[in-house]
């Protein structure tokens, strides 16, 4: 009987700790509601910006079909992002930078809160998972910069011929320049096969732009594998098959669904803004700007 009085004991005082958890996080949430209540239009997408969560997506997904409907962003899409994304400390933070008078809800929430240290002690613990993610991100970030930058004179002097041999000369720039990182080559996971994973958390999605066809998988890719990466980034190779303004229209497409998208130019693209004029002479072609 004593065991079993233990085990039930133990039960009890692990439902109560949950029980617990749940309302001090409510409690933090109901705060960070009445701070930003506060916040006018531009004091809601000036935080967003502010802090690089980006602002509601300007559509909602039928999870059955995937159809998209747009919809109007209103307060509550900002409010609902920022709550998600943001602790209450940062939301304070930024209210104090711009003097957003939110003295007094501080203050009532003291006096009203009789446990207000545990509130504390969990918006501690929410800034440190926060400041984790930061942290992630800005070295992703600081990969896709390496990317963008140093492999973009090498794939331009490259004459690849397909998104196979993209991927390899990619794969080696990565392991040679991250010589302290996980750098694995289509992973199999239960959503397809992921290109590039870097450290198991940084998902690369690659595509040789020879046609549109293969940037519209890119589409049905990037939504799959947000289900199992938070972090992922497009790396289009402009093979000159495409034109410039059908490559941006995909990044937004890319961008909507929050991947972060590279352009690289291959070998012997060399495009220039305006309007161009070629002639033929003979079996040499001239491009005249």
């Amino acid at each position: 009987m004593g065991f079993w009085k233990k085990i039930g004991e133990s039960i009890k005082k692990t439902g109560k700790a949950i029980a617990e958890e749940i309302k001090t996080r409510q409690e933090i949430a109901r705060i960070k509601r009445r701070i930003l209540d506060r916040f006018e239009m531009k004091d809601l997408k000036k935080i967003c910006k502010d802090y690089g969560i980006g602002e509601p997506l300007p559509y909602e997904e039928d999870p059955f079909t995937g159809k998209r409907y747009k919809i109007r962003i209103t307060r509550d899409h900002y409010i609902d992002r920022i709550m998600s994304k943001l602790t209450l400390e940062q939301i304070k933070s930024f209210a104090h930078k711009n003097r957003i008078d939110i003295w007094d809800i501080i203050k009532e929430e003291r006096e009203r809160v009789p446990k207000i240290s545990e509130v504390e002690r969990a918006i501690s613990k929410e800034e440190k998972i926060t400041k984790i993610e930061i942290k992630r991100q800005t070295e992703f970030e600081s990969i896709l910069e390496l990317i963008e930058r140093d492999f973009q004179d090498i794939v331009a002097d490259l004459n690849i011929r397909d998104e196979k041999e993209f991927r390899k000369h990619l794969v080696v720039f990565l392991r040679a320049k991250l010589p302290n990182k996980t750098i694995e080559e289509e992973v199999k996971t239960r959503k397809g096969n992921v290109d590039i994973l870097i450290d198991n958390k940084y998902a690369l999605e690659l595509k040789y732009a020879d046609n549109k066809k293969t940037l519209d998988s890119g589409v049905a890719e990037v939504r799959r594998y947000r289900e199992l990466f938070p972090h992922i980034a497009v790396v289009i190779l402009d093979v000159n098959k495409l034109s410039v303004s059908t490559l941006r229209d995909y990044k937004k497409y890319y961008e909507q669904d929050d991947a972060e998208v590279i352009i690289l130019r291959g070998k012997g693209v060399r495009r220039k803004k305006g309007k161009s004029t070629q002639i033929i002479i003979g079996k040499r072609r001239i491009r005249i700007d």
